[in-house]
């Protein structure tokens, strides 16, 4: 016997089959919205642009090993105290410059791709807002990475991390670029920011053990 539900002419039994209907239809609208949304090249949030990892299998080989090796000065650095247990403000330095240098670099890419636009409509619509919107916002990593090296303590690496995750984020949400070039951006700047998460825990940890080593010198 068929165990199709029996549908009867009674209106509470259709009323109670259209809702069944319209949720299953709003569910399914809802699912096919969200597959859109992920196939898309753009990030909304945070936490979305991770899913653009999963191209990064898809990047060409040049641009991987230059970034894997650009990510040396950074990790060496937080590894290199921690194993030694001595904080050095030269070191830290190092790495802040280093930061600078590629945060620089990052508003060069998108001078760079100011050059050769994507959208020809953009380029014939508002011609010069336009422009003075995207160079603008290629001037503007230079400009964070002079403050980073200016500004004193902590609060120099501190504003090197935030640059480095704001202009990844924003790079992530420009339409156009390769997706491969956003999952390459999202690995090495996560990498990237936590090593500068470790110097600044170290900053703290091993200022605390030479201080605490200096007191016991000074009372023998």
């Amino acid at each position: 016997y068929s165990r199709l539900p029996h549908i009867s002419n009674n209106k509470p039994s259709l009323l109670k089959y259209s809702k069944l209907l319209s949720i299953r239809t709003y569910v399914e609208d809802s699912k096919n919205k969200i597959i859109k949304s992920y196939q898309d090249d753009k990030s909304f949030s945070y936490f979305d642009q991770f899913r653009f990892l999963k191209h990064l299998t898809s990047t060409p080989a040049p641009p991987l090993f230059f970034g894997l090796a650009g990510l040396i000065p950074f990790v060496s650095v937080p590894v290199y105290m921690y194993s030694t247990g001595i904080y050095l403000p030269e070191l830290v330095y190092a790495q802040l410059a280093y930061s600078s240098v590629i945060i620089s670099y990052l508003g060069g890419i998108r001078w760079g791709a100011n050059l050769y636009p994507q959208n020809s409509e953009e380029t014939t619509i508002n011609t010069t807002s336009i422009l003075w919107k995207q160079y603008f916002w290629s001037i503007l990593p230079s400009i964070a990475a002079w403050t980073a090296l200016v500004l004193p303590g902590r609060l120099s690496l501190i504003c090197a991390l935030v640059s480095l995750q704001a202009f990844c984020m924003v790079d992530i949400m420009i339409p156009g670029y390769p997706l491969w070039f956003k999952s390459q951006r999202i690995f090495l700047t996560t990498v990237a920011s936590l090593t500068i998460v470790a110097t600044l825990i170290l900053s703290f940890i091993l200022h605390k053990r030479d201080r605490s080593k200096e007191k016991t010198k000074h009372a023998v």
